[in-house]
């Protein structure tokens, strides 16, 4: 009995090998540039952060969809996506704004949407604000973090205002806005003063179609690059 499992196991491994050396030889050597490419052309400005509902987000579909039909991978139900509605942001028609107000609401000073301010994206509920030193205020660790009229608000003090987060549809989240350490000063200073500060984020959430690879398809494409860069490994070990 021992013999024959010990001829078993030695005849499996013996055929594990010719297999996965089949495969090794069968297999295009993982081309890392190619994708880098890729990679680099999904995160590039032209996909405008890729968000549901956007060109971006359509254009990375049909790239990605090209990709897999160039690889011969067959669709499931002939179609190589699935959609569904999700909740997105999107430009509205209204003018962002970050201003600080006097005692009798008089504009003191404006600042430049994209420039002093910025929406972080993690949360964009309520986004007009207003608050001032009456409203309960915590500030740690360079964050303002307000709450006014049962709204709660986040300033968040960056060095870059090129940073994002992802998107999260949740009421309870408070609007979570980006500005500079300047803009930061001034509005620790005017607080101090009992100043107001008002602003507006240019943003509205609306249902949009959110293209999702069906499984099938998709665990077809997992196996594929982890066995791609497994080889890849194994043809940089041996070069």
């Amino acid at each position: 009995m021992k013999k024959k499992l010990y001829f078993l196991s030695l005849f499996l491994s013996i055929f594990l090998f010719f297999l996965s050396f089949y495969a090794i030889m069968s297999f295009e050597k993982f081309n890392t540039d190619n994708d880098i490419n890729i990679i680099r052309f999904l995160s590039s400005d032209k996909m405008h952060g890729r968000l549901p509902g956007t060109y971006g987000n359509i254009l990375a579909a049909d790239y990605i969809k090209n990709h897999f039909k160039s690889h011969n991978l067959k669709p499931y139900n002939n179609d190589y996506c699935e959609s569904f509605i999700v909740k997105t942001p999107v430009l509205n028609s209204s003018l962002p704004a970050l201003n600080i107000k006097d005692k009798n609401n008089l504009i003191i000073k404006k600042y430049e949407y994209g420039k002093d301010f910025k929406e972080s994206f993690l949360s964009l509920n309520n986004c007009s604000f207003s608050f001032s030193e009456s409203d309960k205020i915590s500030i740690k660790d360079k964050c303002i973090y307000v709450t006014h009229n049962n709204s709660n608000y986040s300033l968040i003090c960056t060095t870059s205002l090129e940073m994002r987060y992802s998107y999260i549809y949740d009421k309870s989240a408070p609007l979570s806005v980006l500005i500079t350490e300047d803009l930061y000063k001034d509005i620790i200073k005017s607080l101090s003063q009992n100043y107001i500060i008002s602003g507006n984020i240019p943003y509205s959430v609306r249902d949009s179609p959110f293209f999702l690879y069906n499984k099938s398809t998709l665990f077809i494409s997992l196996l594929l690059v982890i066995f791609l860069f497994f080889i890849g490994t194994i043809n940089k070990k041996s070069e």
